[in-house]
């Protein structure tokens, strides 16, 4: 089932994601040592790379077979 995530961080030089939602994610990959995290759309689309190194909280909600993921 694929799932909602809300990011705030970076996407690059002066781009900034502020509570983005991303819906249809199937999956994600956080890449601890460079604060990154890449998001894989079940579509095919992959999300760039967004830098979470500013990122204080991460929460990863499971109901049924419903996932939330917020990064802020």
């Amino acid at each position: 089932m694929p799932a909602t995530v809300t990011i705030t961080g970076t996407s690059g030089p002066g781009l900034t994601v502020a509570a983005t939602v991303f819906t249809g994610v199937s999956s994600f990959l956080i890449d601890t040592d460079k604060n990154m995290i890449t998001l894989f759309k079940s579509n095919g689309e992959v999300v760039s790379p967004i830098a979470i190194s500013a990122a204080t909280t991460v929460t990863a909600t499971k109901t049924g077979n419903v996932w939330t993921l917020v990064i802020s």
